[in-house]
């Protein structure tokens, strides 16, 4: 297969080295920033780059698929240069910071009959799974609540970078905690719990970090059985934090997403138990990445595709522009 990355930041660099694992033969590299992709090029052998993406679509020829990571305003732009090319997509989350063009890129992506996919790793952990798991088997009966708490400093997230010049810190990129970070947490709650819909939203620049965006955000969102989901998240926090708990008619699961179990109280036996799983932060990914490239292969539909990631976004860009 020959796979193309554009945008090699952090999660551009992940992708590209979890590739190199995954044994992909022909690796294509684009980014503007040429010291980037040098410092790319002595960490993944046999990489091929440029700092141009017209130009590495025009002399590249038969690409498989194209893994979208640039800042999050730029996903549709670069989505369908490679959608016109015939080549499968991969986006990083969200698809978007609104909502221009993505029907184009939807009529584009059908006509072509392209395999797409939202990059949306946290469907690939394996404690997010187990909840998943006991939610399904209805281990604590029928689902009354849940609640999501968390957050981190932004200036922690990628310490050798000034985070002011992250996107998450800048408007014009489609920054803010709700796009950047609870793109995660809407997409894994509709995963759990299918459609929900926004009841409230509220954002505020509430600290210190002299940044456009927002750095907290609170969405209390419903289930379609009409159960209230509480999520707060910011990028405030010293302590990284990221808290699901859920509470059923028979009892109620906890997840830390840095532990390495799940907690689940059953009501009958009036005890918890704690459910251990084996976990290191980048099989998420290569998960994610293994399980695209096997659907491309066999030409198969996701259901994580551009339609889920339209779902999602519509609820974020609702909770940003707090239309309710």
């Amino acid at each position: 297969m020959k796979i193309i990355v554009v945008g090699c930041g952090s999660i551009g660099s992940r992708h590209l080295k979890n590739l190199k694992k995954l044994k992909v033969r022909e690796l294509v590299a684009v980014d503007m920033k040429s010291r980037r992709l040098k410092d790319l090029k002595k960490e993944v052998q046999g990489l091929t780059v440029y700092n141009n993406l017209d130009e590495a679509i025009s002399l590249e020829k038969h690409i498989d698929a194209g893994f979208v990571c640039t800042p999050t305003s730029l996903h549709i732009p670069v989505a369908i240069k490679l959608a016109k090319a015939k080549i499968n997509l991969f986006i990083e989350k969200p698809l978007s910071h609104n909502l221009k063009d993505i029907d184009k890129l939807e009529e584009i992506v059908k006509t072509n009959k392209l395999i797409t996919m939202m990059g949306m790793n946290y469907r690939f952990h394996p404690g997010l799974q187990l909840v998943k798991k006991i939610i399904d088997n209805k281990k604590i009966g029928e689902i009354l609540s849940a609640r999501v708490f968390g957050g981190y400093y932004l200036p922690y997230w990628h310490p050798n970078t000034d985070y002011k010049k992250e996107y998450a810190a800048r408007k014009e990129l489609g920054g803010g905690v709700i796009l950047t970070s609870l793109s995660h947490t809407v997409d894994y709650l509709r995963w759990i719990f299918g459609d929900i819909n926004l009841v409230y939203a509220w954002k505020g620049n509430i600290g210190d970090l002299k940044i456009n965006v927002e750095d907290a955000a609170i969405l209390i969102l419903k289930t379609k059985m009409n159960k209230p989901i509480l999520v707060y998240s910011d990028f405030l926090q010293k302590n990284n934090q990221h808290d699901l708990e859920i509470i059923g008619e028979k009892g109620t699961v906890k997840f830390n997403f840095l532990s390495d179990c799940v907690d689940v109280y059953f009501d009958k036996d009036k005890n918890w138990q704690k459910l251990k799983y084996k976990f290191k932060i980048n099989d998420m990914y290569i998960h994610e990445a293994k399980f695209f490239l096997s659907n491309v292969k066999k030409n198969q539909n996701i259901e994580m595709n551009i339609t889920g990631g339209v779902k999602m976004l519509n609820i974020l860009i609702q909770s940003k522009n707090k239309l309710i």
